[in-house]
């Protein structure tokens, strides 16, 4: 296995860098947290204010945020491991390949020009 090549799951990382992306998280999930709470809290405080049904019109903006989340949780709580991400990488170039010879096959492949079916009756 050639480890040299790999994407950034391979690569050492120096503890600048560790810290960085800790700190990143750390925001990313404060920031989250905070859209959540304003998300779900601010369209009832406006009912209660105005008692109109139209200030229930941002709760569609949780879809987005419930991806956000998803996301939060996928790529920086449970980053994937090594076998993984080489898992990946191998189904990936294996498509490539199985594409390529596909295409191969239909260029090789020889074009008839008498076709019984599509010819002209007389």
């Amino acid at each position: 296995m050639n480890t040299q090549n790999s994407a950034v799951h391979s690569t050492p990382t120096c503890p600048e860098d560790e810290i960085q992306r800790r700190q990143l998280r750390f925001w990313f999930f404060i920031v989250l947290t905070i859209w959540s709470f304003a998300t779900i809290v601010s369209p009832i405080v406006v009912f209660c204010l105005t008692q109109n049904l139209y200030s229930f019109a941002g709760f569609p903006l949780l879809g987005l945020l419930s991806y956000l989340w998803h996301c939060f949780a996928k790529y920086y709580l449970f980053p994937i491991d090594e076998r993984t991400y080489e898992l990946k990488k191998l189904k990936v170039e294996r498509k490539g390949k199985n594409k390529k010879a596909l295409q191969k096959l239909d260029q090789d492949k020889p074009k008839s020009t008498n076709n019984p079916q599509h010819e002209d009756k007389k």
